[in-house]
């Protein structure tokens, strides 16, 4: 881990985001973005957020992952594309696939796959990130948008950061839940676990999830969701913080599960935005696979 340590010479106020996309001219917004999110950037010995103002004389302390060098290689993996046109592509993601290679997993994930398949991909991230806008949790199935190009990549990143893409999943969780729920906990890491997330009020990010019943029974309940932000495992943290956890899920879920479905009931099942370049309505959906639909007819 490499850590900086800089005295803001700005002599106007400015967000800390900015300043710091301005100091470490080698890394992009989203790379910036993510230390973020890690709680990688302290202000002043304080967790500091993207939007956080700095001026003359604060300290900024930056913690940065060291550089390896990965190399990543297109796979002939099948790919299950919904939607394709010369700017991004759809994917439908199987379960147990990680999105994108780690310094120990360097084979199978959606990466791989997607460097196969398409000539072109965004480069904008990490390298082992092509295409890549944003992420689903490997124990996650469903619809994951890919860019083909970095202006693409950008504006696809604007219209998730202002809430302009809709985002439906579908899962299974215990309990019964017979009226819709707003989910409106602040979202940040574990204070003990620095894996795992959880509701934390005191530097939490905002995070909304919107719950409605399909079906319900003494056990279980079928739920649709939709998502306001995008926070790492935000609708399992908020169901697990409301006592009805997603079944199957093995980090936030029930430890001793009655049922055993060999993953977690959990499906991005459609996304609805306008097209970035032509500005048409696109509405994608996908089925969730056979587990999912096996479960639903097992349980109600």
């Amino acid at each position: 881990m490499n850590e900086f340590e800089i005295k803001v010479d700005s002599s106007e106020e400015v967000r800390i985001d900015k300043y710091l996309t301005s100091y470490f001219k080698d890394y992009s917004r989203s790379f910036i973005k993510n230390l973020f999110s890690d709680n990688s950037i302290l202000l002043n010995n304080k967790i500091a957020k993207p939007s956080t103002k700095v001026v003359f004389g604060d300290i900024i302390l930056v913690s940065i992952p060291e550089k390896k060098d990965i190399s990543i290689k297109p796979e002939n993996i099948f790919l299950d594309v919904v939607y394709e046109d010369e700017y991004l592509a759809i994917i439908n993601k199987p379960v147990n696939m990680i999105v994108h290679p780690t310094e120990s997993i360097t084979e199978g994930t959606l990466v791989n796959a997607i460097m196969y398949r398409f000539e072109k991909l965004s480069d904008l991230d990490l390298p082992f990130r092509p295409g890549i806008v944003h992420r689903l949790d490997k124990d996650t199935t469903g619809l994951i948008i890919i860019a083909k190009d970095n202006n693409i990549h950008l504006l696809l990143q604007k219209m998730f950061k202002d809430r302009r893409v809709k985002k439906t999943y579908l899962a299974i969780v215990h309990g019964r839940i017979q009226d819709s729920l707003v989910l409106n906990f602040p979202i940040g890491r574990h204070i003990k676990d620095r894996k795992k997330m959880s509701v934390r009020k005191d530097i939490g990010k905002e995070a909304v999830t919107r719950i409605f019943p399909i079906l319900s029974n003494e056990n279980y309940s079928l739920l649709k969701i939709n998502i306001d932000t995008g926070r790492t495992h935000q609708i399992r943290v908020h169901l697990k913080y409301i006592h009805h956890c997603i079944v199957g899920d093995k980090i936030y879920g029930q430890k001793n599960e009655k049922v055993n479905f060999n993953s977690q009931l959990l499906h991005a099942y459609k996304l609805e935005f306008n097209h970035p370049v032509t500005g048409d309505k696109l509405t994608v959906s996908a089925e969730p696979d056979d587990t999912f639909k096996s479960a639903v007819k097992k349980l109600f």
